[in-house]
């Protein structure tokens, strides 16, 4: 607010003259695009990079995985499942919040619709569960 006073008088002979520099335009932008997307619930990287950077991170991982996994002569096993045989942090930059639908009912979850885990580990809706639990009966 003080370098208003030296506006008409041109900030590059007050002693905000530093606030004119190239770099801190770069970091208010860099600032201002952030905040942005963070308010419009956007992510600030780009799709592709976010999966470049997760198949970077992984790589080194599954990697050493398949490594250890001929050495004990295991290796069939990753072929017959759909799933990695452990779990695999990609930081906390790579974590997001999204919307679950449930498969069975194809509809997105609310506080009144939560998701509900099972005892074999897959996930559905409340309503889903009930009207399951219902016409079991």
């Amino acid at each position: 607010m003080g370098c208003l006073l030296y506006v008409k008088g041109g900030l590059e002979h007050s002693p905000y003259t530093d606030l004119l520099g190239s770099h801190q335009w770069s970091e208010i932008c860099e600032v201002f695009t952030r905040d942005a997307c963070a308010l419009l619930g956007l992510s600030v990287d780009s799709s592709l990079a976010v999966c470049v950077n997760a198949g970077c991170t992984a790589l080194p991982v599954l990697l050493n995985i398949k490594q250890v996994m001929q050495q004990r002569a295991v290796h069939n096993m990753w072929n017959t499942k759909e799933e990695l045989p452990i779990e695999i942090d990609l930081g906390p930059s790579s974590r997001y919040h999204s919307i679950f639908a449930c498969p069975i009912l194809r509809q997105q979850s609310t506080e009144s619709n939560p998701p509900m885990r099972l005892i074999c580990g897959h996930v559905i809706s409340r309503d889903a569960l009930n009207k399951l639990t219902t016409s079991a009966k």
